[in-house]
């Protein structure tokens, strides 16, 4: 369901009058792209977050506009898809970057519409879309991609979150098997793993250099809307299949996961936004981690 006015305070609260100044500009940059592209708008999507999507119909297929308000996001971004481009990722049609736009191939639908009535479902069609990527032999310049160690700098102490889950979460990054280095999607979501031409393709790739159990612990606390079940249940089942079909460590799979939960938490909290969710998720996968 879109909702205009959340996706509208987002953009304000992240980057301010900036972001204020883009919105009111996104009719002239749809503008510019349309006449570039040549397409007709049909609709906006309804998930906006900290981007905005519409889609558009082209002579011969429909299609979807991403524009993209920061700069160094979008770079990375269109780094990402270039690299990822194969069976695993979604075509890149065309881009702008005077406009921070890509023009992309339209999904169908995510894993997120099968949470939580095919959750087995969803979880062994992650596992294998795991596998299958990660077979690809992606060449990455060191200086392409960040280090997901970078993105560990924003786990600081809060007023929100109880100082003993950031100490844990601290002393987890310290000590868990960062060995292993590989050119992730970043952000490995429900929402980003999407039906396209009888194939599942990743969406939205952010470009990280990380490790697959990191990746992975995307998918293990998402949608965050599994507060209003059981979550230690859902997250015990999904570890537990996970570390089953891709022969990973399950106490590892669970420790990343409240890592990752802790981190997200902390984004949360530099973009203004609620962080309560994913401070639930974290307490819950603690109590896991503590029994």
């Amino acid at each position: 369901m879109l909702n205009m006015s959340m996706f509208v305070n987002n953009i304000i609260k992240i980057y301010g009058e900036d972001g204020e100044g883009w919105l009111k500009n996104l009719p002239a940059i749809l503008r510019i792209c349309a006449k570039r592209w040549n397409f007709k708008v049909t609709g906006i999507c309804a998930d906006l977050n900290h981007n905005y999507l519409v889609k558009v119909r082209l002579k011969s297929a429909e299609a979807i506009v991403k524009l993209i308000f920061d700069e160094e996001q979008f770079i990375k971004e269109l780094r990402a898809l270039q690299l990822f481009q194969g069976s695993y990722c979604i075509k890149l049609l065309d881009y702008a970057a005077d406009q921070k736009a890509l023009l992309l191939a339209k999904a169908h639908y995510s894993l997120s519409d099968l949470f939580p009535e095919q959750e087995l479902d969803s979880i062994a069609i992650y596992a294998n879309f795991i596998k299958e990527y990660q077979q690809q032999k992606i060449f990455v310049q060191n200086n392409k991609f960040p280090n997901f160690k970078n993105w560990f700098g924003s786990i600081k102490h809060n007023d929100v979150i109880n100082i003993l889950l950031v100490n844990k979460a601290l002393d987890l990054v310290k000590n868990l098997d960062q060995r292993n280095i590989i050119l992730l999607h970043g952000d490995l979501h429900h929402g980003n793993v999407m039906s396209y031409e009888n194939n599942w393709v990743m969406i939205d790739p952010k470009g990280v250099m990380g490790t697959v159990e990191f990746e992975i612990a995307a998918f293990l606390i998402n949608p965050s809307n599994i507060v209003k079940l059981n979550i230690a249940d859902i997250i015990n089942v999904r570890v537990n299949e996970l570390s089953k079909i891709l022969a990973l460590d399950s106490l590892e799979l669970l420790q990343w996961s409240f890592v990752r939960a802790i981190l997200a938490s902390c984004w949360c909290i530099e973009d203004n936004l609620n962080p309560q969710n994913f401070i639930s998720i974290a307490e819950a996968i603690n109590n896991l981690l503590t029994e």
